[in-house]
C-alpha cells in the first residue's frame, strides 16, 4: 500500500495504491490520518489505483472520514476503483462515497 500526497491541485490529494487489506492497515493508518491532522483546509482521496480491498481497508476508510468530520475537515473519496466500488456497493455505503462518479485518469 502506497500513499502519495500531491499539494499541487486542490484541495490537496492523498492517492492510495495497491492493496489495502487487513496487512496493510496497521502500516496505512498514521500514513493516512496524518495529513488528515495537518490539512488546513480538507483533502481528497485518489483510490482509483487501489487494486484490492478487503472490511479492514474500508474499516480504515471509514475511520478517516469520521477522523476529518470530527477535525471539520472535508474528506471527499473520489475516483473509486471497481474493487473499492464494490465493496462500498455490498456494505451499502454509497452515501459516502462518490460512487457515481466515473473513474478518471489520476493528474
Amino acid at each position: 500500500m502506497e500513499i502519495s500526497i500531491d499539494q499541487s491541485v486542490q484541495p490537496t490529494c492523498l492517492r492510495l495504491t495497491g492493496t489495502f487489506n487487513i496487512e496493510a492497515v496497521l502500516d496505512a493508518k498514521p500514513r493516512l490520518l496524518a495529513p488528515i491532522d495537518a490539512s488546513a483546509d480538507g483533502l481528497a482521496l485518489d483510490l482509483s489505483q487501489v487494486d484490492d480491498i478487503d472490511t479492514a481497508g474500508l474499516q480504515l476508510l471509514v475511520l478517516a472520514m469520521r477522523h476529518a468530520m470530527a477535525a471539520g475537515k472535508p474528506l471527499r473519496a473520489a475516483n473509486i476503483s471497481e474493487p473499492v466500488r464494490r465493496l462500498v456497493t455490498l456494505y451499502r455505503l454509497s452515501d459516502h462515497f462518490d460512487t457515481a462518479q466515473p473513474q478518471r485518469e489520476a493528474p
